[in-house]
């Protein structure tokens, strides 16, 4: 989270003593954008102009007494609720506490989003939208608390505008609130009470944020049932209790409404008779009072009949792991590894699988994934279209992805084609399952020892972003399985078995060896095979070594240094090509020959920057030198592709010296 432009944009403001106003987002109705809304005059005021004695909170974030307006965004006020009663701490790094309308005031306030990989800092202020004096969206029970309407504000701003905002699903809320994995259940599939009962019991016990929805299948709008429920409306899952009710133990949950009233007219409703067949310690003294505030219980067994699905935010991958619904399930520390992507027509987006010799699919993006430890590991793969739009529509891109695994002690290729599916053939492992438009697709899977495919896919080729990541709870090796840049050619190899007994000549007690191992593997058995005894410097290797180590661990195991010698010989067949003059030595003509003829694209300052680095005075480059600077160059392409959004890196300085020292 960055607090630059809060801290500086409110110091100016105090010293020219004037109140924050925010140009990027207008107090006018460009901001808003309401077509259901356009006869309706806003105008927009500061809270001291709404009430005489404003606070940004008077109970604290755990009471967040929310009530919905003129908005569609029940989902969004029933994800804070739900937030709030899970997660103080969370909600206090979305809602920052120490913001108030007395102390240091200067009119502008400041949230945090989680935003696919880090928390962006929105920043408004805090001139809100009124009719007849009023607020007209978010407001707070207590009349004179506005962190609801100022979030709510900030939310819009993320997106654009409030009409934004006007509608969508409750994990995509909880997902910019948290970060966490997104999961949606199907309440109608095989759900008994017992076992309902047992999964939620584990959700709450692990801080699982959740809520629920009833659709309605002939309109899509709110409408109220018979039993004071709503249609096409959100609701808050905020706690559980268990009762003893006529010689049984029950489970009753409270929800809540985001109107903040209309509630459930059934059993255990506010009316119902059954509080007073129970214990007073067991009774909610709350339900007693019948008071119409939008908050109700209900038993699983109606909760279950009533509502269509139940949307869950988890903030551990442990939610998702196949057991859950025994309980027992243990806290594990998890390892979390990230990238960025895209589906670019014509080039990455290869649609859905069809056959494995389909040239379309193969063309999706793909991710190694290497499990070098003994036994089953848990896994969680969790893919998100990145998207700046909440409302779902019947353009949306339908994701998903498919597992392969490769066939025990064979060397899978850096990627799969359809020209070698035949030879590896991998193993189909699992899929997404159905594709869907939803924001974000989590499965969990448990995998055993060895190196699988992961292929994110959609099921029409189409253009989008997405931001993959992948939860593990043993050590795993990912990273973006590519063509490899450079030259590729079937290289015979002679003595096979010399990198197995040099690896094993030269490896540490761990079973993997460093650069300099790696050096003197590389010597030994370039004298072996050409009588030379000039290998390759130890600075090449490391370089080399980058190149196969994304986790930064500094070590390479026999896998790896095969392809790493493998590597080493096309370049040098390479560099021979492009000595077209045989000094072994390559010109700066040469070397830029030698980009055409790869297709890698590479401008003219940064190839100045590689002759005047890597070359003499003349900028032309021996063997080692020119080695050494295609290995940094496409360690640092590598890094580019995995860290880059739009084209773009946005890293700050820490940031960039983490991703960059060590290629």
């Amino acid at each position: 989270m960055k607090m630059t432009d809060y801290v500086t944009l409110k110091r100016k403001c105090r010293q020219k003593n004037k109140l924050f106003e925010d140009q990027e987002f207008p107090a006018n109705d460009s901001s808003l954008l309401l077509p259901r809304t356009s006869a309706v005059s806003f105008t927009w005021k500061r809270p001291q102009e709404i009430v005489p004695d404003p606070h940004f909170m008077v109970q604290g974030p755990e009471n967040a007494n929310l009530k919905q307006g003129l908005l569609g965004n029940c989902w969004f006020i029933a994800a804070v609720t739900s937030l709030a009663a899970t997660s103080k701490f969370l909600l206090e790094t979305v809602v920052p506490s120490d913001q108030n309308f007395v102390d240091d005031y200067a009119g502008i306030f400041r949230f945090n989003f989680w935003q696919y990989g880090s928390w962006r800092e929105v920043v408004v202020d805090d001139r809100l939208p009124t009719v007849n004096g009023s607020l007209t969206f978010t407001t707070s029970t207590t009349k004179n608390e506005f962190w609801g309407a100022l979030l709510e504000k900030a939310y819009a701003k993320l997106y654009g505008n409030y009409g934004a905002i006007d509608g969508g699903r409750i994990n995509d809320a909880m997902l910019d609130f948290t970060g966490g994995i997104t999961e949606i259940i199907d309440l109608k599939e095989s759900f008994n009470e017992e076992k309902l009962s047992n999964i939620l019991e584990v959700f709450w016990s692990m801080e699982t944020i959740m809520g629920v929805t009833i659709f309605d299948p002939d309109s899509q709008t709110e409408r109220r049932l018979d039993t004071g429920l709503y249609t096409n409306h959100a609701y808050s899952l905020i706690r559980h209790r268990k009762v003893t009710h006529e010689g049984k133990t029950k489970m009753l949950l409270l929800l809540r409404n985001p109107f903040g009233h209309g509630e459930w007219n059934g059993a255990w409703s506010d009316s119902d008779t059954a509080w007073q067949e129970i214990t007073p310690e067991e009774r909610d003294e709350h339900a007693v009072q019948r008071k119409d505030d939008g908050e109700f219980w209900m038993s699983v067994e109606d909760f279950i009949k009533n509502f269509d699905e139940l949307e869950l935010c988890h903030l551990s991958p442990d939610l998702l792991m196949a057991n859950r619904e025994s309980g027992l399930i243990g806290r594990k520390k998890w390892t979390k590894i990230s990238f960025f992507g895209s589906w670019i027509k014509g080039t990455t987006a290869g649609g859905p699988l069809y056959n494995y010799q389909s040239n379309q699919f193969w063309i999706n993006p793909q991710f190694s994934l290497t499990l070098d430890h003994t036994g089953p590991c848990s896994v969680v793969v969790s893919l998100l279209e990145i998207i700046d739009k909440l409302r779902p529509s019947a353009e949306d891109v339908h994701i998903g992805f498919v597992i392969f695994r490769f066939k025990p002690g064979v060397a899978p290729p850096d990627r799969l084609t359809p020209e070698n599916f035949s030879e590896h053939t991998p193993q189909l492992v699992d899929t997404s399952g159905i594709f869907w438009p939803y924001r974000e697709r989590a499965i969990s899977f448990v995998l055993d020892p060895g190196t699988y495919i992961i292929v994110p896919c959609t099921y029409v080729p189409v253009e989008a972003e997405f931001y993959l990541r992948i939860f593990s709870a043993k050590e795993v090796v990912v990273c973006p399985a590519e063509e490899s840049l450079g030259p590729i050619r079937d290289l015979m190899l002679p003595q096979s078995n010399l990198i197995d007994s040099l690896f094993q000549k030269h490896r540490g007690p761990d079973g993997k060896v460093d650069a300099r191992g790696l050096h003197k593997i590389l010597q030994e058995a370039k004298r072996e095979m050409t009588g030379k005894s000039d290998g390759y410097s130890l600075e090449t290797c490391r370089c080399l070594l980058s190149l196969y180590d994304p986790l930064v661990t500094g070590l390479l195991d026999l896998t790896k240094v095969k392809k790493a010698w493998k590597k080493i010989q096309l370049w040098a067949i390479a560099f021979q090509e492009a000595d077209v003059n045989h000094d072994n030595m390559v010109s700066p003509t040469e070397l830029n020959d030698l980009f055409r003829k790869y297709n890698f694209t590479i401008d003219s300052m940064a190839l100045h920057r590689v002759v005047r680095r890597y070359g003499d005075r003349n900028g032309d480059m021996e063997e080692d030198d020119f080695m050494q600077a295609f290995f940094r160059i496409f360690d640092l392409y590598q890094i580019f592709k995995r860290k880059s959004s739009k084209g773009r890196i946005s890293m700050n300085l820490n940031e960039w010296m983490a991703a960059t020292l060590y290629s």
